[in-house]
């Protein structure tokens, strides 16, 4: 059968705090334990698969974040 390789960027929504950096991110058809995360002290990047009937979807979305954070916490 033939698949579909589809790449997308997750909605996200950024909010700060005096202490903490919240993301969010939307990722249709994905559970949390599929989801990856990469962060460093400036960014974070969201990765996932999810398939649907026969398309395959890549989410992948780097984010800048507003402050730079302590990446190890």
């Amino acid at each position: 059968p033939y698949t579909q390789t589809l790449i997308a960027q997750p909605s996200v929504d950024i909010s700060e705090t005096t202490s903490d950096v919240c993301v969010a991110a939307y990722i249709p058809n994905v559970t949390m334990n599929d989801v990856s995360l990469s962060v460093t002290d400036n960014s974070v990047t969201i990765s996932a698969t999810a398939w649907t009937g026969s398309q395959n979807v890549l989410f992948n979305r780097t984010i800048a974040l507003p402050t730079s954070i302590h990446a190890e916490s």
